[in-house]
């Protein structure tokens, strides 16, 4: 099947189908290559694909699967900030008892304080989640003058 498609053979498929009356592939797949490919319909195609998952459609196949863990890092690379008082940091180091919140219409996330394990912090940062960058609003917020 997979040769008739990449050589756009369809009719070929649909006369071979009909004149051997034999099933050359499962009409879940078909249907699947119908909505994607054919249709370009990738939302139907998603809700299709659930309801095949909901009747238990890929059980079989699953429990076959190896399981394979891997590990990905999934927040972005820092690039090196120069901030305000001159220090070089591309981002907030490890800390614990901060305070975040966030200005969902911003899409920012604000991050102050904490404990390094070390020191009291009072640095305080955004975060822009659509661009992945940090930006370093101050390094001590104890030294700014009101």
């Amino acid at each position: 099947m997979k040769h008739l498609r990449d050589h756009n053979y369809i009719e070929a498929f649909d006369s071979l189908q009909k004149k051997t009356k034999i099933q050359l592939e499962d009409p879940l797949i078909t249907e699947l290559y119908n909505l994607l490919v054919i249709n370009g319909d990738y939302e139907e195609a998603e809700t299709y694909l659930e309801r095949c998952a909901k009747n238990n459609l890929f059980s079989e196949f699953i429990s076959q699967q190896d399981y394979k863990a891997s590990w990905l890092p999934l927040g972005p690379e820092y690039p090196e900030v120069i901030c305000g008082d001159g220090v070089s940091q591309s981002r907030p180091g490890m800390r614990g008892g901060h305070q975040m919140c966030m200005d969902p219409h911003s899409e920012t996330i604000y991050l102050f304080g904490g404990w390094d394990g070390n020191h009291d912090l009072a640095d305080f940062w955004a975060y822009h989640i659509p661009t992945s960058k940090w930006t370093q609003i101050s390094s001590n917020t104890e030294q700014e003058v009101s």
